[in-house]
């Protein structure tokens, strides 16, 4: 996730008839190979000379159509394996363009639905299927808690709440979503960069599951996976290589009334630069044609993105147009990190697939702001403890 988007991050597996493993791919990024091309590329290497009787698992109906890369339909035909179980069917209507099943029958290639596989696509898709068919990206909330369940001081001095390892995980998070957004509040006192920051000191954490986890085989193997793959230093190391190509959008919800200081501007414009980006965005709120917000946003980060400025007018709803930028840039994940702007306006509607990440300390925080998120119909689905904090995930 993250690295192969606006394409949905697919997976496809080759095997001979008795499944052995001969061959594996995932989508890359856009314009590069899919699933099934980067699989079969890495297996008619192996197997140049004579194509053995094959099988392909994917978690995604093949593509039909003709976009930045040829239709994986037509690879399939050509190398013809003997069966091709799927997870799940495409929802893009480009790929309704051709009966690819029907195609593939025609080619003497049997199609298998896969229960199994279906468990895994959903999973890891459904930011990719919102878009598609809700035009809403799949919104993931996080919030670390004091040990009195504060999110924040009360004076909203910036305090460290989670460990190290929590820090890991969360950067980890970022590497995994298309954009991250924070409110004014947050964007005026923590001075955030949102961006997905290298692993390299992190690489030896080690990890303490709960005793007694709820739910610790849940369905949701995304949740599963984030933790199990923050451990692993081969994929921190693949991350750390390719860190510039896993970089969120930056949205930041700005204020007249809260306007953000030189620093933050200037740390923007630098990791806009280091990172050889144009993903930092801004609402405005509260917005009058030349006042100090506006002329800093102007100073420093007009020319940054044909994106960079988006004012939103009293009568306008905040939620909407969030969600329509989203649409517009083809976003299929959305974290939202803070505060209580943005936490109860996205609480308040989320969606079947949405999830709710808090971290529960044993930071103390005497005098602090709770979270205004609604939990309401949430189910618990995942916990584990990395050192003394506990990590929850909610979905309703």
């Amino acid at each position: 996730m993250g690295y192969s988007s606006p394409n949905p991050p697919v997976a496809c597996v080759i095997t001979n008839l008795d499944g052995k493993i001969l061959a594996q791919g995932h989508t890359q990024k856009v314009g590069e190979n899919h699933a099934e091309r980067e699989a079969y590329q890495k297996f008619t290497l192996e197997y140049s000379e004579t194509i053995v009787p094959h099988l392909v698992f994917v978690t995604l109906e093949p593509c039909t159509h003709f976009g930045k890369t040829p239709p994986c339909l037509d690879l399939l035909i050509k190398y013809k394996p003997n069966c091709v179980y799927f997870g799940l069917p495409d929802p893009n209507p480009l790929v309704k363009t051709r009966n690819g099943f029907q195609e593939s029958k025609n080619a003497g290639i049997e199609i298998v639905h896969s229960p199994e596989i279906e468990k895994i696509s959903r999973s890891f898709l459904s930011g990719f299927i919102s878009r598609i068919e809700k035009k809403t990206p799949q919104i993931f909330i996080k919030s670390a808690l004091s040990k009195e369940g504060f999110y924040s001081s009360l004076d909203k001095e910036k305090i460290a709440i989670s460990n190290s390892i929590s820090n890991e995980v969360s950067q980890m998070l970022r590497a995994k979503v298309d954009a991250v957004i924070v409110g004014p509040k947050t964007v005026q006192s923590d001075l955030p960069g949102l961006n997905f920051r290298k692993l390299d000191n992190l690489i030896h954490s080690k990890f303490e599951e709960n005793k007694n986890p709820i739910q610790k085989k849940s369905d949701h193997l995304f949740s599963q996976s984030l933790f199990d793959y923050s451990t692993n230093s081969e994929s921190k190391k693949l991350h750390n290589l390719k860190f510039k190509e896993y970089q969120p959008y930056r949205i930041f919800i700005v204020s007249g009334k809260n306007i953000p200081s030189n620093s933050f501007f200037e740390k923007q414009s630098l990791l806009n630069e280091n990172l050889e980006s144009k993903k930092t965005i801004f609402f405005l709120l509260d917005f009058e044609k030349g006042n100090e917000l506006h002329q800093k946003i102007i100073t420093n980060l007009i020319e940054i993105s044909s994106h960079s400025l988006i004012f939103i007018q009293k009568e306008e709803s905040v939620l909407d147009k969030i969600i329509k930028l989203c649409n517009d840039l083809s976003l299929n994940t959305l974290l939202v990190e803070g505060g209580n702007f943005l936490y109860q306006m996205f609480s308040e509607n989320l969606g079947e697939n949405d999830l709710v990440f808090l971290i529960r300390t044993d930071t103390i925080i005497k005098k602090g702001i709770s979270p205004q998120i609604n939990l309401e119909g949430q189910k618990k689905i995942f916990e584990i403890q990395l050192e003394k904090d506990i990590w929850e995930v909610y979905r309703s």
